[in-house]
């Protein structure tokens, strides 16, 4: 049979285990809002340098009038393959 001070025993084990995932769940979320803020400054720059680059080689290129290939025309060519 259960004695009482097992049962207190218990819960405050059980309560100590919540308490440690609780932390470790914030630890986890500190931590990953801390790397994506990290790198999201880089990503930004890096996003704009990659428009900028495709404008200019659309502004630049010597094909006039025709579009660059899609997956779609490419997929219709034997073997489906580019």
């Amino acid at each position: 049979m259960l004695d009482w001070r097992d049962v207190l025993f218990q819960r405050e084990r059980y309560r100590d285990l919540r308490r440690e995932a609780r932390a470790e769940q914030l630890s986890h979320r500190a931590q990953a809002h801390s790397t994506a803020h990290l790198y999201a400054p880089l990503l930004h720059h890096l996003g704009q340098k990659l428009v900028a680059w495709g404008l200019y080689l659309q502004q630049h290129s010597n094909i006039e009038g025709q579009h660059a290939p899609t997956l779609a025309s490419c997929q219709s060519r034997p073997g489906g393959r580019f």
